[in-house]
């Protein structure tokens, strides 16, 4: 175990493919099928700088497969950037399971002995931003019910905090349309009505309070049409800044305290008048639909341009670039929109519009079958084949060509084989690539193509179990891969040939990818992976690189986003520049040390001071992820770390439109605000008394200056902190300082699971980038904190001597609104207030079930009322009203409602408490 664990962590890195399918497969007759989500209830419940959210999951096969079938649920999928899953429930009957935390290689082999003795497992796992969750069994017709916990960032949008909600993963979802609960769950009055910001209609309704909780509903009728989805809430930073502590065992405390940057160091916004040259590059293939794309240029040119500021727009394509203001012009919407539609409606822009996409022939239906993927069409042009002979006066002409019965099912004689061979040497002359596969029933001379090219091709070995695969970085088509990905069965390959380049290799070495260069730069790839047996996502996985769908083979002679930047630096020359907005789809991809020195050379030409970048990487891997590198655990598509370096090194901010939405770098692009160069945080507990274990900053970056900005971290044997902040701004050597000091209690309102759970999943992040090696230690951080990582797993388990059934679990999922209609309702009224505890506002809803005037009126500890909303005549059914305590000090009230019926005349009051927490 301690070899293998050693092999890993050699080529271990955060990231992997990020997809979101979900399938239902059949292993007795290796048969894969859509997958279905019958239910799904997302909980969110803010904490500060973190959001904890619980998604109810219900899957279903829709009875695709024959009775009495033993099925397996595989879910893969991604969730919003930097979230940690941390708990997991299985539901077995009506009882539920509790999964547990092991190391990955242990759990993967409890999950395969459980699996062939026909028990009831769930298996999770993470590598990357890569999630896989399979459950075991499932028969057909019938459901399984999977509970998953996690905790994500909060972005923000100045100081209005927003949830970002996990809508990719659940679009895996098969279905025609997705229905989705969303509760809001609260146990402070610090947070606001909540809001789903992209549907505004989508109102939240109240709920009982339930354990301390306080609920509201929001039910999305169909998901399946919306890119992305957040959740938001008001929220006020009092002094700016908030600052929050749980005390947790052996005298640990855990903190968090957030800032509001500008507010909060008191820094004046600046009103200057800038010149800011507006760069688009599309020299890419892929994310560059113009009718997308400029209404949201118009959308950035006007949140990133103060009203006084000029500018001019270029757009290029890679060869040329054309400028369509022909002078400095003012930032009115008439002139951004007059600018940015003149290059829309040009013909430089149809040309640019022109995707130019590779030619892929499937020479065979079983090609097809083993290798297409989802959404292949959109990236290449596609053809299937009969067979190899029927398809060989095309092979010449295509730039991808992929068989795989031509060795086993159709077996070519000589004189077939040669003719085939003919054609494939005209497409390795023109650079093309042949893929196809191997195994024992393509040898003894039945195969005859591979071993044409490849010398003393042959099987080596088969291992039917799970295998962990690694990518060689030095190969043709290496890095196209996962750093490793874990499937069932491979063949081992081996050669005699000096000029065959190893791919995919298992931890013992052997290799099941390998590939030759033949021709002019052509490609042989020969792969020993049986991909029937692959559920959707894994082959997406796997088959894109095989096929060369998702990587640059040639970047260097390709024309990019430098071509563009020749021409701002030029520009630049000529006009006096203050500011670069530059938005790219370039795929090209830069290593982080040919960045920073093309980034070092390119300023030096620049006269003092240089410009400042700001940048945006458009390439979202919609379809094909396209080629990325991973820097500070943070993925880079295309240029982009080109990009992100050029804004780096310039005091700019950068963006990967991957993660971040339109919205997000609209807020963040902020004209008024100075650049803040850096912002360092010291911490000192009881005159030094105590023991400071560490601080982290949630979500760094220099995007984050003009967000609030949180810290969190532990502390021992104290009772005091004092956070001293200083701030320095770019082009200033002025530093400023503030300090705040905070009393720790022990009757903190923030939760200490979910405080201790960040801290260590800032400790786990640590461990990662600084002590990789120490993979004992990753592990046993991981499983302290329960957190899942890419070497630990969470297994529910069937009960045992040793697994039991959990004790009433709470099943949010079965909440639901209480309907007015409902309650009975006699000669009285039913009143209901939410939130309770309250910070500013609160709604007052009451109904009553015949025609009444009705009076509401507020009233402090001492009976003295302080608010009245006046008599409110002829009430019928429901009404809710506002209650603004922004006037009011923190206390209990009392609300008392009085119901004056028309047809009885009797009056009839109900007074409730309300508590206002400021």
């Amino acid at each position: 175990m301690k070899k293998r664990i050693a092999f890993m962590v050699l080529l271990f890195s955060i990231t992997t493919f990020a997809l979101n399918q979900l399938s239902i497969q059949d292993h007795d007759y290796a048969i894969n099928r859509d997958g279905y989500i019958d239910k799904a209830t997302l909980v969110v419940e803010p904490h500060g700088c973190y959001a904890e959210q619980s998604l109810y999951l219900q899957y279903s096969d829709h009875e695709q497969f024959a009775p009495e079938k033993q099925l397996e649920i595989v879910h893969r999928f991604n969730l919003p950037e930097g979230s940690v899953i941390n708990d997991m429930w299985l539901w077995i009957g009506d009882s539920v399971m509790q999964a547990k935390m092991y190391d990955t290689w242990t759990a993967q082999d409890i999950y395969d002995s459980i699996v062939n003795v026909k028990r009831d497992p769930a298996f999770l796992t993470k590598s990357g931003d890569q999630y896989s969750l399979k459950v075991y069994p499932l028969f057909t017709g019938e459901f399984r019910k999977v509970k998953l916990n996690f905790v994500s960032p909060i972005l923000w949008l100045g100081n209005k905090p927003v949830v970002e909600m996990p809508v990719d993963m659940l679009k895996a979802d098969n279905a025609d349309n997705l229905p989705l609960k969303v509760l809001f769950r609260t146990r402070t009055s610090n947070w606001g009505i909540p809001e789903i910001q992209e549907l505004p209609s989508s109102e939240f309704s109240f709920i009982e309070d339930t354990l301390n909780y306080s609920y509201s509903e929001a039910k999305i009728v169909d998901i399946k049409n919306e890119d992305y989805l957040s959740l938001t809430y008001d929220y006020n930073f009092s002094d700016n800044f908030i600052c929050n502590a749980a005390r947790g065992q052996e005298d640990t405390t855990f903190y968090q305290i957030g800032i509001e940057p500008y507010q909060f160091f008191d820094i004046a916004p600046d009103s200057s008048a800038k010149k800011v040259f507006i760069g688009l590059d599309l020299s890419g293939n892929t994310d560059k639909e113009l009718d997308v794309l400029l209404p949201e240029m118009k959308n950035l040119m006007a949140s990133s341009l103060k009203a006084n500021d000029q500018f001019k727009l270029a757009v290029s394509d890679g060869n040329q670039t054309e400028i369509f203001t022909n002078e400095w012009l003012f930032s009115t919407s008439l002139n951004i929109d007059e600018a940015v539609d003149n290059f829309g409606s040009s013909e430089f822009a149809d040309s640019i519009s022109v995707n130019t996409k590779p030619s892929l022939l499937f020479v065979d239906y079983s090609a097809s079958n083993c290798w297409a993927v989802d959404g292949v069409d959109s990236i290449a042009f596609v053809e299937v084949g009969e067979s190899f002979l029927e398809s060989k006066n095309k092979i010449a002409q295509a730039d991808i060509v992929a068989s795989y019965e031509h060795g086993h099912e159709r077996v070519l004689d000589q004189d077939e084989a040669d003719l085939i061979i003919e054609s494939l040497d005209s497409l390795f002359l023109n650079g093309g690539r042949f893929l196809t596969y191997f195994d024992y029933n393509r040898e003894n001379n039945k195969e005859k193509l591979a071993i044409h090219y490849i010398d003393g091709l042959s099987v080596l070995a088969r291992e039917g179990s799970a295998v962990t695969l690694y990518r060689n970085e030095a190969g043709n088509i290496g890095t196209g891969f996962p750093e490793q990905i874990t499937r069932n069965s491979a063949y081992y390959l081996q050669y005699n040939d000096p000029d065959v380049v190893v791919e995919l290799v298992d931890a013992q070495g052997r290799p099941t990818v390998i590939s030759k260069r033949i021709g002019n730069n052509g490609l042989i790839v020969v792969s020993g992976m049986w991909q029937f047996y692959d559920d959707a996502a894994l082959k997406t996985i796997l088959s894109t690189p095989l096929l060369g769908l998702n990587s640059n083979s040639n970047t260097s002679n390709k024309s990019n986003v430098k071509a563009l930047l020749t021409d701002i630096k030029e520009f630049s020359s000529e006009d006096n520049i203050d500011k670069i907005l530059l938005v790219s789809n370039s795929d090209s991809l830069y290593s982080s040390e040919h960045s920073q020195e093309y980034a070092a050379n390119y300023f030096e030409g620049y006269t003092e001071p240089v410009p400042t970048f700001n940048t945006i990487n458009l390439l979202e891997g919609k379809f094909i992820k396209p080629p990325y590198i991973v820097e500070d655990f943070k993925e880079y598509y295309g240029s982009g770390i080109l990009l992100k370096t050029l804004a780096e090194n310039s005091g700019g901010i950068h963006f990967e439109k991957h993660e971040d939405e339109w919205f997000v770098i609209n807020s963040s692009l902020n004209p008024y605000f100075h650049g803040l160069e850096s912002v360092e945080l010291n911490i000192e507990s009881d005159n030094g008394i105590g023991n400071n274990i560490a601080t982290y900053e949630v979500l760094p970056g220099s995007n984050k200056f003009m967000k609030p900005m949180f810290y969190i971290g532990s502390v021992k044997g104290s009772e005091i902190l004092d956070f001293n902040f200083k701030a320095k701004l770019v082009d200033s050597d002025t530093e400023i300082e503030k300090s705040v000091e905070y009393f720790i209690t022990n009757d903190s309102l923030v939760q200490l699971n979910i405080l201790s759970s960040m801290v260590g999943y800032e400790e786990l992040k640590d461990l990662y980038q600084n002590y990789s090696s120490d993979t004992l230690a990753i592990v046993n951080k991981a499983i302290q904190h329960n957190l899942l990582c890419d070497y630990t797993a969470l297994l529910a388990l069937e009960p045992d001597e040793n697994n039991h059934f959990m004790i009433d679990p709470f099943d949010e999922s079965q909440l639901a609104i209480v309907e007015m209609d409902s309650l009975e309702i006699k000669d009285s009224i039913n009143v209901k207030i939410f939130p309770n505890p309250f910070n500013n506002t609160t709604k007052i809803s009451f109904k009553v079930k015949n025609m009444s005037d009705v009076q509401v009126a507020i009233y402090n500890i001492k009976g003295q009322q302080v608010h009245n909303f006046g008599l409110m005549k002829d009430i019928l059914g429901e009404r809710t009203i506002s209650w603004e305590a922004n006037n009011y000090s923190s206390g209990l009230y009392f609300v008392r409602t009085l119901v004056l019926a028309h047809d009885s005349k009797k009056k009839k009051s109900i007074i409730k408490n309300i508590m206002l927490i400021k």
